[in-house]
């Protein structure tokens, strides 16, 4: 809602071709870690893209010396950045940026009273949609020692394999949150 407001729009070079946009609220004159205003992007996610987007998401912070506040914010840029990357390497809308193909999808931070919510999205085919929600729904019943199990598991599959990914972004961020 408050984006509707009063939105900032911040245009982000994207690797040369055409500018982004990135949302900003921009009511808040001191950020504090609890009063980080919303943040979407919506286009195709290059790599100057996303580190743009993280150096904003430290902009917004402002960083107590506290250990706990210090631990949570690394976890939500690691959420953030994984989910980015899904839509880098894994969305079916493609653009070809400098010879690359480059995922698009949408990417939209926010505070919901006392947690950050981070939701991302990108075309997929049915079928890989079906794949990936039998994915969540398996490790969203998954405990702590379970995860880390099937984590250690996915990764000495994605050595042998020499894979990126190997599906274990999501198991990732659900030990991270």
């Amino acid at each position: 809602e408050a984006l509707r407001d009063s939105p900032a729009y911040v245009e982000i070079e994207s690797d040369g071709e055409e500018k982004e946009t990135l949302v900003l609220d921009k009511k808040l004159n001191k950020l504090s870690f609890k009063e980080i205003p919303p943040l979407s992007f919506e286009g195709k996610m290059t790599q100057s893209v996303l580190i743009s987007l993280v150096e904003t998401l430290k902009e917004r912070f402002i960083v107590s010396e506290n250990d706990a506040s210090q631990q949570m914010i690394k976890k939500i840029y690691g959420v953030f950045v994984e989910l980015a990357q899904n839509i880098q390497n894994h969305s079916l809308e493609k653009i070809v940026v400098n010879q690359q193909q480059i995922g698009v999808g949408i990417i939209v931070i926010r505070e919901n009273e006392h947690q950050f919510v981070i939701t991302s999205g990108n075309k997929l085919l049915n079928a890989d949609a079906k794949k990936l929600c039998a994915h969540c729904d398996l490790i969203n019943t998954l405990d702590e020692d379970s995860l880390k199990t099937l984590y250690k598991e996915k990764l000495r599959m994605a050595r042998k394999q020499e894979t990126i990914g190997a599906g274990i972004g999501l198991i990732d961020i659900i030990r991270k949150s």
